[in-house]
């Protein structure tokens, strides 16, 4: 048990706003309700201990051997040999972390080192959850929390251990303030539920107070958030992202900082400003930080290549490299030397040789989730709200399209009275044909791209247990609805009666049918938008991707603009970039890529995908050949399919009499009598003229 003393009774704070309660400044008020709490309790606050030993983490990864045919001249004979046969697959395994041990204690913020693709973030991601456990990984060795292994907690480690990654993920078109304040519903508003259960609340004063306390600081807490990150004056302005202008990159990752406030966190793998007061863990990674942000930290933990190198004290790590024959020169920064020392770099240095923490984690973070379950469906509909009236690009379009449709289709229809004959019948149902295909495929197009780029915030959100996957799924569907049936209603309303159709009721039933088939729409295109990838799709199904006809001219179409590169850039480690770029757009990098993509080529990033530069050619034949097949089957139809038989050279002559249209009611008499007895067309062009 813990056994540090409880602080003395902090001033005051006046609670009438979060402006308010900043007057002081963040420290008095992380002192404020620090100390409310721990005098409730009798006993300082929950603290967690992270402990990791042996920690291995491997992963099996697919190479091309292409070495037999590097150096062959490009011949004619050697590219079709590349083409068809193309390069051998090999499977390497690509150690990440290797026996790493560890300790991040709390009240101490430890600075994370390494060079780049040491296994900082691996590690990270690790002890955060936040790690892809797929069939190609392996993880050994242990991690646990206050004693509790990882496996007991891997469903509720978001509720208690935070992590930012170094990509900002967010809603574009929500504001900051839109932001905060759903991570406070979501996060945080079963806060106070969880408070009250750690205290006594007996007749004591101090459990009352500090439980009242606690209820007028949440009540201004996103406030607080705010105003202790600095985004009060962007509160308004809508996040962004690469193609929306928002707030700066400073500011969007102040904003997934400060959502990472909300709710029970006693673990932080990122920076904040109050973890001694509240006795967070803090770990961050940085790649050189300056001697004065290195002197800010308690404790340096230095990987390299995926192994420890030192994890200890910040004011003991000169010391102890010294002990190893290794010397910081006069005038060099701590942490240049520090990551020079796992590098080729290292000789440049060489000097001659002469109380267990209280309670468990599993009952400070009894729920997968925080918030309830009727609580994430609120505001996961209300987010879907805001979101799609911030996005006019996607609504206000689909309604001036329904008008810009009915009116074109209108005007080219309207006052149509022939739908009883043939040619104005089949002239109407390709209408209506023409009329739900455009409605449903502009609907369509429209939502894969909203859907796209909502996945990496959805994913985000779920690696943090923020809501189910269900309540958005319900989200996602019910607030579609009103969107596909008025912009319907505005196109039936327009469209129906314009081109001579009548009545009430089946002007009804067909805005019902058109609103479904634009519904049924929206939710293909929004599945699409989480379809895999060509190169993720199973073994056992990938015929059916290589048998659309449609894969091999797309595939060309690309291949040519995106993957056009004679010779690749060079990757410098030293400088962080690619050198030798050419002006070709296959060699240019590629930037704002996501997070688990470190540095790639267009030309590369296409390929992988499966648009391959080097097999246009045998694209180019495969869709000639398609074509050649199309063909050969349309001749062998002419040859041996026809569907003109007699029967329908009568009912073509019934329906084309020069008397004018006919009844239906006839024809079908007419049909039937046909069938009965046989009788001459003659006869029969004689009772139309009759009537």
């Amino acid at each position: 048990m813990n056994t540090e003393p409880i602080r003395a009774i902090s001033p005051e704070l006046n609670y009438e706003s979060g402006k308010t309660l900043m007057e002081k400044g963040s420290q008095t008020l992380h002192e404020v309700m620090a100390n409310r709490i721990e005098r409730a309790k009798g006993r300082p606050l929950p603290e967690m201990e992270v402990r990791f030993s042996n920690l291995s983490l491997s992963a099996d990864i697919v190479v091309a051997d292409d070495q037999a045919t590097k150096y062959e001249l490009p011949t004619l004979t050697n590219e079709l040999k590349k083409t068809l046969m193309g390069p051998k697959k090999l499977t390497v395994r690509k150690e990440i972390l290797k026996n790493v041990s560890g300790r991040f204690t709390p009240g101490k913020i430890t600075l994370l080192l390494g060079q780049p693709g040491s296994g900082k973030s691996a590690l990270m991601k690790v002890l955060g959850g936040r790690f892809p456990m797929t069939k190609n990984i392996t993880l050994e060795g242990d991690i646990s929390f206050n004693s509790v292994s990882r496996g007991d907690l891997v469903d509720r480690l978001p509720q208690f251990v935070e992590y930012v990654g170094q990509r900002d993920y967010h809603s574009a078109t929500l504001t900051v303030a839109e932001m905060l304040e759903f991570a406070s519903k979501f996060c945080g508003g079963e806060l106070l539920k969880q408070g009250k259960g750690m205290l006594d609340m007996s007749s004591r004063h101090d459990d009352f107070q500090a439980l009242e306390d606690a209820k007028a600081i949440f009540a201004h807490y996103t406030d607080v958030v705010m105003k202790q990150y600095g985004l009060k004056i962007c509160k308004d302005t809508i996040v962004g992202d690469a193609m929306l202008r928002g707030v700066s990159g400073g500011e969007r990752k102040r904003v997934t900082t400060s959502e990472m406030e909300f709710g029970m966190k006693y673990v932080s793998l990122m920076d904040e400003i109050m973890w001694r007061t509240l006795h967070k863990t803090v770990v961050i990674a940085l790649l050189q930080p300056s001697p004065e942000v290195f002197a800010l930290f308690d404790d340096v933990m230095i990987l390299n290549d995926g192994e420890l190198m030192y994890h200890g004290p910040c004011s003991k790590v000169e010391g102890y490299f010294e002990t190893l024959g290794f010397k910081c020169p006069p005038g060099r920064d701590i942490a240049d030397y520090l990551l020079d020392l796992g590098a080729k770099q290292q000789h440049r240095y060489e000097v001659p040789h002469p109380v267990k923490q209280p309670r468990s984690a599993r009952s400070q973070a009894c729920q997968k989730r925080a918030a309830s379950s009727m609580t994430q469906m609120k505001f996961v509909v209300t987010r879907f709200m805001q979101m799609y009236w911030c996005t006019p690009s996607y609504n206000l379009t689909r309604m001036y399209l329904a008008i810009f449709l009915a009116l074109l289709l209108g005007l080219i229809f309207v006052g149509n009275s022939g739908f009883s004959s043939y040619s104005g019948l089949n002239s109407g149902v390709g209408m209506v044909f023409m009329v739900s295909l455009f409605s449903s495929m502009a609907v369509f197009q429209s939502v894969m791209p909203l859907s796209c780029a909502e996945r990496a915030p959805y994913y985000r959100e779920r690696a943090f247990q923020t809501y189910n996957a269900f309540w958005y799924f319900v989200s996602s569907t019910v607030v579609e609805i009103p969107y596909c049936f008025v912009s319907t209603f505005l196109f039936t309303f327009i469209f129906y009666y314009f081109v001579g159709f009548t009545g009430f009721t089946p002007a009804v039933l067909f805005w019902l049918a058109c609103s479904l088939l634009v519904l049924m729409e929206v939710y293909l295109g929004q599945f699409f938008s989480f379809s895999p990838p060509a190169y993720a799709i199973p073994s056992a199904y990938t015929w059916l991707y290589d048998i659309c006809p449609i894969k091999f001219p797309m595939s060309i179409l690309i291949a040519l603009v995106f993957s056009d590169c004679d010779h690749l850039p060079t990757w410098n480690e030293a400088s962080q970039s690619y050198i030798n770029v050419n002006s070709q757009v296959g060699c240019q990098p590629m930037t704002n890529a996501p997070e688990t993509v470190e540095h790639i080529t267009i030309k590369e990033y296409t390929e992988y995908f499966g648009f391959k530069h080097h097999q246009i050619l045998r694209n180019f034949g495969i869709t000639i050949g398609v074509i050649v097949l199309f063909r050969i089957w349309a001749a062998l139809a002419l040859r041996y399919i026809n569907h003109q038989t007699k029967w329908s050279d009568t009912l073509y002559m019934l329906t084309t009499v020069r008397t004018g249209p006919i009844k239906l009611p006839l024809v079908a008499s007419l049909a039937s009598e046909m069938l009965t007895r046989s009788i001459e067309p003659i006869e029969i062009e004689e009772k139309i003229t009759v009537l």
